[in-house]
C-alpha cells in the first residue's frame, strides 16, 4: 500500500517535494513528477516528517481472520523483520514520524524510543471509528456523525467506542435484541449491499465464535460487531485500500496544513508510554485521549495489557 499512498498524498500536495526510500528505486519515479528516490542515508541531515509504510503482505496473514490476537501477532512478527533493519538508523533521530506499520501502536513505541521523542503518530483510529459507524448504522438502525463518537483502544484489537459521549447510546445499543443486530449485519454481508463486505462467510464465522453478547455490555456487542467487520472486509485476501489510504491522506493533510485528525497517540499510564487512539493538532503534534466513563477506562487498561503481551511475544521472537 506505501505506494499507493505516497502517490496520492504527493499528487494532493503537488508543490511540495517527497523522497521515496524504497528498495525499488525506479518505483520511485512513477509516483509523480514531486517525488524523488532516495537512500536512507540522505534523510539523516534534516528533520522532515516521515511516513512509515513498510509492511509485509498483512492480506495474507489475516487470510483466515476469525482469530484477532493470532493475526495481530502474526502481523507484527512480519513487519517487524522489515522495519529493525532500520530502527538504530540516525535518521529516525529527532523526526516526526507518521506510522501506518501494524500493528501501529507496537512499532509507535518502538520508533518513539528511536527517536528519543514522542513526536510519533500512527494511523488506524479514523478507520476504527468508520467501523463503529458502520455497524451502529447497519445493526442498530443509529447515525452519527464522524465527530459524535470518539474512539480509542489499540488499532485493530477491537476499538473502543466512547459511548458515553452521546447521552443514551450505551442505553440503546443495549436494547436491541441481539440475534436482530447481527442478522441485519449478516443480511447485509449476504447481500453485498455495503461496498465495506465482500466475505460474508466470515462474518458469520466470527459471530458464531464469539457467541451472545451481553444486553448489559454495550461496549461488548460494538466490539464483537466490529471484530466481524473487519474479518469480512478483505476483498480477494486484500485489505479495503482505498478507504485506508484516504485516512493515511487526511493524516498527511492535517500534518503539512495543520488541523485534527483521530490517531494513534502517546499517552502516558504511570511511567509507561503507551499509544491509544485519539484526537491531535497537526502539526504541532498536542495529542488528548477522550475524555472516558469508568468503564472505558477498564477497557482501555485491558487493551493496553494485550499491547504489552504482543511486544513481549514481538521481542521474544
Amino acid at each position: 500500500m506505501g505506494s499507493e499512498v505516497l502517490r496520492t498524498v504527493a499528487d494532493r500536495h503537488r508543490q511540495r517535494t517527497f523522497a521515496a526510500v524504497t528498495t525499488q528505486p525506479q518505483l520511485a519515479m512513477s509516483l509523480g513528477p514531486n517525488v524523488i528516490p532516495v537512500e536512507f542515508d540522505e534523510l539523516a541531515g534534516n528533520r522532515a516528517p516521515v511516513l512509515v509504510c513498510v509492511a509485509d503482505n498483512e492480506a495474507l496473514a489475516l487470510r483466515s481472520c476469525t482469530e484477532i490476537e493470532t493475526g495481530r501477532i502474526t502481523v507484527a512478527l512480519r513487519n517487524h523483520r522489515l522495519i529493525t533493519a532500520h530502527l538504530g538508523s540516525r535518521m529516525w533521530r529527532d523526526r516526526p514520524v507518521l506510522v501506518v506499520t501494524n500493528p501501529v501502536e507496537l512499532f509507535c513505541a518502538k520508533l518513539a524510543e528511536a527517536t528519543g521523542h514522542e513526536s510519533v503518530f500512527g494511523v488506524g483510529m479514523q478507520l476504527d471509528a468508520q467501523r463503529c459507524r458502520d455497524v451502529l448504522a447497519t445493526g442498530w438502525r443509529i447515525e452519527l456523525d464522524p465527530h459524535e463518537l470518539p474512539v480509542t483502544g489499540m488499532h485493530g484489537l477491537e476499538p473502543i467506542p466512547v459511548l458515553s459521549a452521546v447521552p443514551g447510546l450505551a442505553e440503546r445499543i443495549g436494547a436491541e435484541p441481539w440475534p436482530v443486530v447481527t442478522a441485519r449485519l449478516q443480511a447485509a454481508a449476504n447481500s453485498f449491499q455495503l461496498k465495506w463486505i465482500r466475505h460474508p462467510e466470515r462474518m458469520a464465522a466470527m459471530f458464531e465464535r464469539r457467541g451472545e453478547a451481553p444486553a448489559d455490555d454495550p461496549h461488548r456487542r460494538v466490539g464483537v460487531a466490529v471484530a466481524a467487520l473487519t474479518a469480512a472486509e478483505f476483498d480477494r485476501d486484500r485489505p479495503p485500500v482505498a478507504r485506508a489510504i484516504g485516512h493515511v491522506a487526511a493524516l498527511v493533510d492535517a500534518w503539512l496544513d495543520g488541523g485534527s485528525v483521530a490517531v494513534a497517540g502517546p499517552c502516558r499510564t504511570g511511567d509507561e508510554l503507551v499509544y491509544l487512539g485519539g484526537t491531535t493538532e497537526l502539526p504541532n503534534g498536542t495529542f488528548r485521549v477522550p475524555d472516558l466513563s469508568p468503564v472505558e477506562s477498564e477497557l482501555v487498561a485491558g487493551q493496553v495489557t494485550r499491547m504489552r503481551a504482543l511486544t513481549e511475544a514481538v521481542e521474544a521472537a
